[in-house]
């Protein structure tokens, strides 16, 4: 929790503004799908997450899980979750993390990645939000 909190609150202090901004690296969304699949409710990792600063905004990439399939077995390696959970568990997961998290204040954009020029342009709306967002 160290690094959210050092994220939310830095940039405003060093921009020596009037307006701040906060950001999420996924905390709460990636702890509600992976202690939820190993049984852990969201409920529960709400309680001890309750009094986090809800970021801005939190940006979800999403691919086609056969897509995310091919690309866990590009990996040398993976990780206890990545063996267990499914790409399609994990894209449901993350789908019923944000409609726990959006009851709770949150607010998130979704965006694809399936190929380069996906990516490229999520990177450009993305940018765009934060222009719009700081003026």
């Amino acid at each position: 929790m160290h690094r959210l909190i050092q994220c939310q609150t830095w940039p405003a202090q060093w921009a020596g503004s009037d307006y701040g901004y906060n950001c999420s690296q996924i905390v709460l969304e990636s702890s509600i799908v992976l202690q939820g699949f190993d049984g852990v409710s969201a409920d529960q990792v709400w309680e001890l997450n309750k009094d986090v600063v809800i970021p801005d905004v939190s940006i979800i990439l999403l691919a086609d899980d056969n897509l995310l399939a091919e690309r866990l077995q590009q990996r040398d390696a993976l990780s206890d979750f990545e063996k267990r959970m499914t790409p399609r568990q994990e894209i449901e997961g993350y789908r019923a993390a944000v409609d726990f998290l959006e009851d709770k204040g949150f607010r998130h954009l979704f965006f694809q990645n399936n190929t380069e020029d996906d990516l490229e342009k999520s990177i450009g709306n993305v940018f765009d939000l934060i222009m719009s967002t700081i003026g």
